[in-house]
């Protein structure tokens, strides 16, 4: 379009940027009205941004859909309990306390007594811990158990094999002749899983068992074995193919990959924006059957 002449600065920070406000408003309108009717509830979470800026999103949930409320810079303030219950009886008071059914969080230390300060100022509204996160921390403590921890000897196989699972994508993601040589008998690709995720470690290795192939493949080719470099590269280029072609190590990823499959399904099935509250308790005890029937 030649003759098209785009707004100015000035209007667009302005008049522009107001009008699609109010536009926005009109649209979110339906949805804050069905909240006198049906409730909804207070969600927070929390993360950094690119200047390492530590920001706590509040969001309000509910059958009509989620609704971004306000995003708070904490920087230089100490995140404690006291503190982050104002900022939820503020949030509360703002879209009506009459409104708000619940309170949704994780269940750090701060948070839980954040939400005890809630439940005596407001007792009509309870604190509940976030499903998701609480399945988290369960894949957290198998997959990066502490040494002080009671289950790190049960778990420290699986902190091995994650390991062992993590020095290998990194090899041949990081080395171009181990990645070229993995490139040439391709089936899948080897994704580097963001640390975010949840479920990041089972992903990963979810994934280099469906390049098991590829990976035999590529430890056997003529090029690998000849592969020449200083002796640090060279010995973990045995290691890789030790493990590669060890079916025992095959046989630690697959059933890895089974016992927390019923935890992952969850998980994902609750981390969605519809309402799932009234299926936890069902999908809890479908998960642990599962999981005990291994």
């Amino acid at each position: 379009m030649p003759d098209y002449v785009p707004p100015t600065y000035n209007r667009l920070r302005t008049t522009l940027l107001a009008q699609e406000k109010a536009h926005i408003d009109r649209k979110l309108q339906p949805i804050k009205d069905a909240w006198k009717r049906k409730g909804l509830s207070i969600c927070s979470d929390g993360w950094s941004n690119i200047k390492r800026r530590p920001l706590i999103n509040i969001m309000a949930a509910s059958s009509g859909g989620p609704i971004f409320l306000k995003s708070i810079n904490s920087s230089g303030i100490v995140k404690g309990g006291e503190y982050i219950a104002n900022l939820f009886i503020k949030s509360i008071e703002e879209v009506g306390a009459s409104n708000v059914v619940q309170v949704i969080t994780n269940n750090a230390s701060n948070m839980k007594l954040a939400g005890s300060t809630i439940e005596q100022t407001l007792p009509h509204i309870f604190w509940t811990p976030c499903v998701v996160h609480c399945l988290n921390l369960a894949l957290k403590s198998m997959c990066q158990p502490s040494r002080k921890s009671t289950q790190f000897i049960n778990c420290k196989w699986i902190l091995d094999l994650i390991g062992e699972v993590s020095n290998l994508k990194i090899f041949v993601l990081n080395h171009d002749m181990a990645h070229a040589l993995f490139q040439k008998h391709l089936a899948w690709y080897l994704l580097k899983v963001a640390e975010t995720r949840f479920d990041s470690h089972v992903v990963m290795t979810s994934r280099v068992h469906q390049a098991k192939a590829s990976l035999e493949r590529m430890v056997v080719d003529d090029d690998w074995r000849n592969y020449k470099g200083d002796e640090v590269i060279e010995a973990k280029t045995r290691e890789i193919k030790s493990l590669v072609m060890n079916d025992e190590w095959w046989d630690k990823i697959e059933y890895f990959l089974k016992f927390t499959k019923p935890i992952v399904s969850m998980l994902r099935s609750a981390d969605l924006d519809a309402s799932k509250l009234h299926l936890v308790y069902n999908m809890w005890d479908t998960m642990i059957e599962k999981v005990k029937d291994l």
